[in-house]
């Protein structure tokens, strides 16, 4: 049955509680809400809960504001400032008898949250969510090469970025579920500022629940436009994989895990390529080169790929740089959170709070 065919009947459909955790997202929080607002979905059975950390650069007024003219929305705060803390807020705070969680960096379609609650009525899954489409905020060459870089399955092992059909995953970048589904499996593993959507669909699975994965609509997401910001995050989420990994294990992937030993192997070969030129060895500069060619063939194909689906071959080049970076710094962050948990360094990150 297609998740299209559930009746639009407003009476047949469900109070809907949209949570969007947030902190400091001034120049991106009113397009976010104004898109969800403007949805087809009924307005007299949605409400929509800004969950807020506490912001200083002008988001809680922004948010007031729409408050103040639109019933639906709701300012809710979330004095520990991090993510897992927001959506455990926004859950106990809702009415609605499915919950949306979506976020301020973001923009939605007309009808995505229409289509998110008859996918989960008409496929009988217990977690939906759309796939994403990265674009930028800005018009400059960086934002824009950026946005190109991570839309493709070659940058990301992340199938809600290129899958073009819907169907069974493991998880979902922005979930929709029944209130049932927290009560029967718990709410969000507050020691997990990031990681903490992932870890949650993994515990939903083995409870025997079910992901499904819809290839359209797709919300947009804004990309960073600089790629200072763009590799501190890939750090950061590699070293969390590594915590998750650790206190969840049944959350553990290979595609988690693999760019740690990408990174350790690019490292080797650097250093056996250095070792050759200092040493005058000539065949362990040109070993290196052998172990990093199919990587760099792949890449620069995936480049021109890329590039070439959107008409602008002339990036690949920039591309192809900012993707290996991306995959090493990522890997890099993966070893550096392993690192941590070795050492027993980890447990000063986590937030604190259980599953």
């Amino acid at each position: 049955m297609s998740e299209l065919a559930v009746s639009a009947d407003p009476a047949m459909l469900p109070t809907v509680s949209v949570v969007m955790p947030c902190l400091d997202e001034a120049p991106h929080i009113e397009a976010a809400l104004t898109s969800l607002l403007d949805d087809s979905y009924p307005s007299d059975r949605l409400e929509c809960l800004v969950v807020d950390g506490l912001s200083r650069d002008g988001t809680r007024e922004i948010v007031a504001a729409f408050a103040a003219r639109d019933r639906r929305v709701r300012l809710v705060d979330n004095p520990r400032r991090i993510t897992p803390s927001a959506l455990n807020v926004g859950i106990v705070a809702a009415r609605g008898e499915v919950l949306i969680r979506v976020d301020a960096h973001s923009r939605y379609p007309p009808g995505y949250i229409a289509c998110l609650v008859r996918a989960l009525m008409a496929t009988g899954a217990d977690l939906v969510g759309c796939a994403e489409k990265e674009t930028c905020a800005s018009t400059g060459v960086m934002a824009r090469v950026i946005a190109l870089s991570l839309g493709g399955a070659f940058a990301t092992a992340s199938p809600f970025r290129y899958r073009s059909t819907s169907g069974s995953a493991d998880t979902v970048p922005f979930g929709c579920w029944r209130r049932a589904t927290f009560d029967r499996v718990g709410l969000f593993d507050e020691r997990l500022v990031r990681n903490q959507d992932y870890e949650h669909a993994c515990r939903l699975r083995r409870a025997g629940g079910r992901v499904y994965l819809l290839a359209e609509p797709r919300y947009e997401y804004v990309a960073r436009s600089r790629l200072r910001d763009l590799y501190r995050h890939a750090a950061e989420t590699g070293k969390w994989n590594a915590f998750m990994q650790w206190l969840h294990p049944y959350t553990f992937r290979w595609r988690h895990f693999l760019p740690g030993l990408f990174t350790l192997g690019v490292l080797f070969c650097l250093f056996l390529a250095l070792g050759g030129l200092v040493i005058g060895r000539g065949w362990m500069p040109a070993v290196a080169a052998g172990l990093l060619a199919p990587y760099a063939l792949a890449n620069g194909a995936s480049a021109l790929w890329q590039t070439g689906r959107a008409r602008r071959l002339h990036l690949a080049p920039l591309v192809a740089c900012i993707v290996f970076g991306h995959h090493f710094v990522y890997g890099w962050g993966i070893c550096t959170g392993w690192f941590l948990v070795a050492t027993g360094e980890y447990e000063r990150h986590l937030g604190g709070g259980g599953s």
